[in-house]
């Protein structure tokens, strides 16, 4: 459980098939892992967020054909996989592509990217698509503030924690959106009460009531729990890592946090995704999983 970042779960995918581990609900789900039955992902895949992403930039732009869209990104394989099916989506919803820059997870200086995108707003870029880590999001959009760029900013799910949220410039905070299969913990759907009671008790845990990460972790353990009671009855009490792998091809209630789940088929992801909001006090999404499932074309594999 925890395999987080595509620069981990990559290289690992072939160990990971030949010894028939399972890996539990990692923080993504890219190529690799959509193709790998023994990952089971509790995210949406990139191309799913892409669509997403794209119709969210749109709205706040004030339409797919006003779209012209600029692409940060970390320099690792799910980045460069991110930049392709972002390029997809605008392609089939009419938007247009308007350039690219890179990131490294230890990047300080922001003035590269700071530089491309300008060039790029010249050109007319007028939102910006993000992937990475919320370190860095935080630190690109005060670099932002600071060179005065304020352009609609939607990242993919990784940005998706309010408390990140309050340390960013607060005249980006309106333009700021990021991507997520799962609600907050605060979200008032089934599962969220008993989460915030916890919390409430928990005081090292406050700041995690707007983290969709937190809604995850409890979401994964509730999974999880249930696959070993299963494997157990369907074994004599014997659990293993095969018949715990064979237990999570099943479906699974969640309480409204994400779509229903059916990890019986070929692909054990999360089939939805929604843009979620800051408003200055929650994060929390406009239109729901069903009002964003009309973009979401369910097709994988860069072209």
């Amino acid at each position: 459980a925890g395999v987080s970042g595509s620069q981990t779960s990559t290289p690992l995918s072939p160990a990971i098939l030949a010894a028939k581990i399972p890996v539990i609900f990692p923080l993504q789900t890219d190529e690799v892992q959509l193709k790998n039955p023994y990952y089971v992902n509790l995210t949406s895949h990139y191309a799913d967020q892409a669509d997403v992403i794209v119709a969210t930039a749109a709205r706040m732009v004030g339409g797919i054909s006003k779209l012209k869209l600029f692409v940060v990104r970390l320099n690792v394989p799910s980045g460069e996989e991110f930049n392709g099916y972002i390029q997809n989506s605008l392609k089939i919803q009419g938007g247009q592509f308007a350039g690219t820059g890179t990131t490294a997870f230890t990047q300080q200086d922001f003035t590269p990217i700071v530089v491309q995108l300008k060039q790029a707003m010249a050109s007319g870029a007028n939102a910006i698509a993000y992937h990475g880590t919320i370190r860095l999001a935080v630190g690109l959009l005060n670099a932002f503030q600071k060179a005065d760029v304020s352009l609609p900013f939607v990242g993919a799910s990784s940005v998706t924690n309010g408390a990140a949220f309050k340390e960013m410039p607060a005249q980006m905070q309106t333009n700021l959106a990021a991507v997520q299969a799962i609600l907050t913990p605060n979200s008032g759907v089934g599962a969220a009460k008993d989460m915030m009671e916890y919390i409430k008790t928990h005081p090292q845990f406050a700041e995690d009531d707007q983290a969709p990460f937190f809604s995850q972790g409890w979401l994964a353990g509730w999974i999880i729990t249930q696959a070993i009671d299963r494997a157990a009855q369907a074994n004599d009490g014997t659990v293993t890592r095969e018949t715990l792998h064979k237990a999570l091809a099943g479906k699974f209630d969640t309480s409204g946090l994400t779509c229903p789940l059916d990890f019986s088929g070929a692909m054990r992801y999360t089939p939805c995704a929604t843009a979620l909001f800051w408003d200055g006090k929650t994060l929390a999404s406009r239109a729901g999983f069903a009002g964003d499932a009309a973009v979401i074309r369910a097709e994988y594999a860069v072209k």
